[in-house]
């Protein structure tokens, strides 16, 4: 049985992708254990379709894992954020 608190992060890409081509996402459920993406590890392995990521997404869907936010607190932060929502970063407009 899970536990509730316990939870296993994915902060990186690797891993899913790899187990997305073996197709042997649901091996990081076998374990009883709670999963988490975090919310840019979703990005990009759903930003482009490839092949792996419908089948990621799906296993996403059906397995209702959770996405974790982040929060930069960095002065550069709200140009990063304006950046990955495609908007204008540091200035920098499409002319």
């Amino acid at each position: 049985m899970a536990n509730d608190k316990a939870v296993t992060l994915l902060p990186d890409a690797g891993p899913l992708i790899t187990l997305a081509y073996a197709d042997a996402l649901n091996l990081l459920l076998k374990p009883g254990w709670s999963v988490a993406l975090v919310d840019m590890v979703q990005h990009e392995v759903m930003r482009n379709e490839t092949p792996t990521s419908a089948r990621i997404a799906s296993w996403v869907s059906a397995n209702s894992i959770p996405v974790r936010r982040r929060a930069i607190a960095l002065p550069q932060a709200s140009a990063w954020q304006r950046a990955l929502s495609g908007g204008p970063a540091n200035g920098y407009r499409d002319q």
